[in-house]
């Protein structure tokens, strides 16, 4: 049986992960897969976020490091792990919300 995943804030009074989720930190403190364009506006966020869409996809073509990271995360799900996307966007849109359906992705095909 899969386990779930789910995107989530880091802010403070945010809907906190369940208990039984494994928290993965994506936000820039991770420097592979947090998101390397930076918003200076909210007017912005779609714009990074597709920025960052393009780079991930791109790297799951070609089967590089954040196809790795990702496929090492829908392994766990596919052995019933739940796991918490943390980044600082949830419930607003989020790079966070692309590495998710990456991650389905792979698992899909595995």
């Amino acid at each position: 049986m899969n386990g779930d995943i789910k995107v989530f804030s880091l802010r403070h009074g945010a809907e906190p992960s369940p208990d039984d989720y494994v928290r993965v930190r994506v936000d820039r403190t991770d420097v592979l897969m947090g998101n390397r364009y930076r918003m200076q506006l909210e007017s912005e966020r779609d714009t990074v976020c597709d920025l960052y869409e393009r780079d991930l996809a791109r790297d799951m073509e070609s089967h590089g490091p954040m196809y790795n990271w990702c496929r090492g995360l829908a392994l766990e799900l596919q052995s019933g792990t739940n796991i918490a996307l943390m980044c600082w966007c949830a419930p607003k849109r989020c790079h966070a919300d692309a590495i998710r359906a990456a991650v389905l992705n792979i698992l899909a095909k595995l």
